[in-house]
């Protein structure tokens, strides 16, 4: 049984310039435990959820008819990464894909396993996303340095993401795991190495982006829940989502929110923000094609 984790950002691609997006209609962002705490009473409609619904995939669209963007989306040799492994899940020789990522922000996980699937025309092939915010992490965040401002990645935690949400019966062990994951210093799993995780360290993609194509991508955005008639909606407009309480983690204060333009104005800084500089990227498909198919026979040999 062979079973795959995926890191997200900078190892599927970069996905902070379209993080603050989620803000304006995503429901697992909006419905987060994490955000509601700021309001409590938080809620939304069945029928702003369903056009909500309606609005995310109109900008997954809009992302898949943008070239420019598309490619500071996703990562170049993303289909070296992928194909692979989508081939033998296909064949039943991969039981479980699941996305492990140290974001705190959903709407990115849940944006990039949309964009993924409909790239590669291959609906479910992400079991699972889980965040950091996500309650399995408990172990995580338990486990890490203090003075680390992130949590661990584990194996203990990584069985149970595979039993509990991705429905893996038996036992889980090591050498059954692909970890992929970018960050230049290894995560807790690479002490499992040892004991037969096999660990892939792709390049990091993290691509210039322009201050005119953020500006654009960001107005893209909002015109598609104006040309759906989200700006138009009553319910929409005074709904908590313009009405609320946000925590602003560059100034470390709470910003209390009235209104469109007042929530434009909260992501904007957020917009000029990066967590990992702008660097040439380094095309590493032999290593990964190598890793990953090396990682697929030994599993077809047991």
């Amino acid at each position: 049984m062979a079973l795959v984790a995926f890191d997200l950002d900078n190892t599927l691609g970069y996905f902070d310039v379209i993080s603050t997006w989620g803000e304006f209609f995503s429901i697992e962002l909006l419905e987060n435990p994490v955000y509601m705490k700021y309001n409590p009473g938080f809620s939304l409609s069945a029928r702003l959820k369903e056009r909500l619904r309606k609005a995310e995939m109109s900008i997954v669209e809009m992302v898949e008819k943008s070239p420019a963007l598309l490619e500071t989306i996703l990562r170049p040799n993303l289909d070296v990464m992928l194909l692979p492994i989508l081939k033998v899940k296909q064949a039943g020789k991969v039981r479980a894909v699941c996305m492990y990522s140290n974001a705190s922000n959903i709407f990115k996980l849940k944006f990039a396993k949309l964009l993924i699937e409909r790239r590669f025309n291959c609906p479910g092939f992400f079991d699972c996303i889980i965040d950091a915010t996500h309650n399995v992490r408990s172990y995580d965040w338990k486990k890490r340095d203090p003075s680390n401002y992130e949590p661990l990645k584990t194996f203990s935690t990584l069985r149970r993401i595979f039993k509990d949400y991705c429905g893996v019966k038996g036992v889980i062990s090591p050498e059954q795991i692909l970890f992929i994951d970018d960050r230049l210093k290894k995560h807790h799993l690479e002490n499992d190495e040892k004991h037969g995780l096999t660990y892939l360290k792709p390049a990091m993609f993290s691509p210039p982006i322009s201050h005119s194509m953020k500006e654009h991508s960001f107005a893209n955005m909002l015109n598609c829940l104006y040309s759906i008639g989200l700006f138009d909606d009553a319910e929409y407009l005074e709904s908590p989502i313009f009405n609320c309480v946000k925590y602003n983690m560059y100034d470390e204060k709470m910003v209390k929110i009235h209104g469109v333009f007042e929530l434009i104005k909260f992501t904007d800084r957020s917009k000029e923000e990066r967590i990992t500089p702008p660097m040439e990227f380094k095309n590493d498909s032999k290593k990964i094609r190598q890793t990953i198919l090396k990682f697929l026979a030994k599993k077809f040999r047991d």
